[in-house]
């Protein structure tokens, strides 16, 4: 199975909260994640820059909006 994160942005939202969020992190309870990955979510509600710059891709700005 191949891995191309550029035809599946959503690769590159879990690559950027996996790095600033979770790296090499060791939760004690399924809780704590819970809590840091809701942390990690407003944290790009925040800042749409980031989210913008890792998935503005030209084929995907490009496309149209609804199917032909």
């Amino acid at each position: 199975m191949s891995y191309t994160p550029e035809l599946n942005p959503i690769e590159m939202i879990w690559g950027e909260i996996y790095e600033k969020f979770f790296g090499n992190k060791l939760f004690k309870t399924l809780n704590a994640v819970s809590n840091k990955l809701c942390k990690a979510i407003v944290h790009l509600i925040n800042n749409k820059a980031i989210v913008k710059s890792i998935t503005d891709w030209h084929w995907i700005i490009s496309a149209p909006s609804k199917p032909n």
